[in-house]
């Protein structure tokens, strides 16, 4: 589990000072209209650096034995759906992940609709990069609670109480009217999502064997994808929603059922989350 939250941690401190500095490159340029171009152009040569590195990671490969050799993608499909549909434990942890992923998580991609339509028509790109660094440094801090609880003795009880905590912060965001309660609310948002996120696949690949951890874990990433899903319709719903009347507030109407819905599913799984004791993976 402190693997884990390292990993994440490492992953989101990036996401503190990313943000900050494209507000930053958004305002540079001859006129006060926001400049993508020059934002993108310095995102692309920032990969530079990286492609350099590359010729200096080790190329060594441990040797696999005959138990471990790649199975056909079908057949090792077909184990790792057969092996989490006899572990009651991991079905609720991968349902959990589907529901955070789905409901809670778009939050971040429709940033953008809550700025230009619900908190100000002013502001632009710097409100903007002010709330995906509040998400970030939510994340970060969130991945810091979880080198210290992750180990506890009731991790189920920590995962329920912080995907609520992800719904109760989506609907404080949508609440707030001005710039300093929104990045409060962001900052829950990422920090409680992160933690959610960061725990479940800390749980999924402790309580798995070995052997199956590759299955398991593709068959998280498949839930992970359902955020893409969410907030394609999401955004779509919300355009629709807003030009049924011209009162209509699109984003309102469909993010506050989104996080209910998320502490509904929540409050449903509640019991078996409970239940839930720290992983001893199998041998």
């Amino acid at each position: 589990m402190v693997a884990q939250q390292l990993y994440t941690l490492s992953a989101n401190l990036t996401n503190v000072f990313g943000p900050a500095l494209g507000g930053i490159l958004l305002s540079l340029g001859p006129d006060a209209r926001s400049h993508e171009e020059i934002a993108f152009a310095f995102n692309a040569l920032s990969f530079l650096p990286l492609l350099a590195c590359l010729p200096f990671l080790p190329s060594h490969q441990p040797e696999r034995s005959g138990l471990e050799q790649a199975a056909p993608f079908v057949r090792s499909l077909r184990e790792g759906l057969s092996f989490v549909r006899h572990r009651s434990d991991l079905r609720t942890l991968l349902a959990l992940l589907a529901l955070v992923m789905l409901l809670g998580m778009p939050f971040q991609g429709l940033l953008p609709v809550f700025v230009n339509r619900h908190l100000s028509l002013e502001g632009g790109h710097g409100f903007y990069a002010a709330l995906l660094s509040a998400v970030g440094l939510g994340a970060f801090v969130g991945s810091l609670l979880g080198i210290g609880l992750g180990e506890g003795r009731r991790p189920g009880l920590l995962l329920a109480l912080t995907a609520a905590g992800l719904g109760g912060a989506v609907l404080l965001l949508v609440g707030s009217g001005v710039i300093h309660w929104a990045s409060l609310a962001a900052f829950l948002a990422g920090a409680c999502g992160n933690l959610t996120i960061g725990l479940d696949n800390a749980l999924l690949q402790g309580g798995t064997p070995e052997l199956m951890q590759g299955r398991v874990n593709a068959i998280a990433n498949l839930s992970k994808g359902l955020q893409s899903f969410s907030v394609s319709a999401a955004s779509y719903l919300m355009h629709w929603l807003t030009g049924v009347g011209h009162h209509a507030n699109g984003y309102q109407l469909v993010q506050v059922p989104m996080a209910i819905a998320l502490l509904i599913g929540v409050a449903l799984l509640w019991p078996r989350l409970g239940s839930l004791a720290p992983p001893v993976a199998e041998a």
